[in-house]
């Protein structure tokens, strides 16, 4: 027998929507504390020096967030780069763009 949650999906693809929703919600508060990552946080000299260093090698780097918001999405675009990383909001970013600059440019 179908549970009422399946039910709901056949019917109402809306609730499947919703339940998604409260589901990413209540991820990212477990996670990072309902912290949303926000690019305007971070020291820009860092920022610039890691765009420095990455490109500097023949790459190009490309930063984002998550769907949800509840991390910030650093890609890496060339031959051999590597995956791409996930960064919290409770995580320092700023400490983490510092060791982007050591990778790149050491």
């Amino acid at each position: 027998m179908a549970s009422e949650k399946a039910k709901r999906v056949e019917t109402n693809g809306t609730a499947a929507n919703a339940d998604r929703a409260i589901q990413l919600k209540n991820r990212r508060e477990n996670r990072g504390h309902g912290a949303t990552a926000d690019w305007s946080s971070v020291d820009p000299g860092i920022l610039r020096s890691a765009i420095h260093a990455v490109t500097k090698q023949g790459m190009a780097i490309m930063f984002g967030l998550t769907r949800d918001g509840s991390a910030y999405t650093i890609r890496y675009i060339g031959e051999d780069a590597p995956s791409p990383e996930y960064v919290r909001p409770t995580e320092d970013i700023d400490l983490h763009l510092e060791g982007v600059v050591q990778d790149f440019d050491g």
